[in-house]
């Protein structure tokens, strides 16, 4: 769950004000922010999920198991294939499997 907090200066020189949308927050519990002279920001603070985070962990067991349960003969030579790519293509695939996973959690997110 992410809080929206606004902080707001009204004129140069004069106390920043901080107000949050969300009552049940206290207002020191913003780690980071700052003002500058009329302007208005907003900064979001998150609050760490446990349940979210394990749910997210199971499901990356499960998907990482599923090849290993449906190819269980194949995979030993998979595995040998992939131990003689060289370390750059590797690091490619590594690399396209991450661009790939962040598409996929900001599509989720979008919707």
């Amino acid at each position: 769950m992410c809080t929206i907090l606004m902080v707001m200066q009204h004129e140069p020189g004069m106390q920043s004000c901080l107000y949050s949308i969300n009552p049940a927050l206290p207002l020191d519990a913003m780690v980071v922010w700052w003002t500058l002279p009329c302007r208005r920001y907003i900064f979001w603070s998150m609050q760490f999920d446990l349940t979210l985070f394990l749910s997210a962990l199971g499901l990356a067991f499960i998907l990482e198991s599923i090849p290993y349960f449906l190819f269980a003969e194949r995979m030993p030579s998979i595995l040998n294939t992939l131990a003689q790519q060289s370390p750059s293509n590797l690091r490619r695939m590594g690399f396209t499997g991450l661009l790939l996973g962040v598409l996929v959690i900001y599509l989720g997110q979008s919707f």
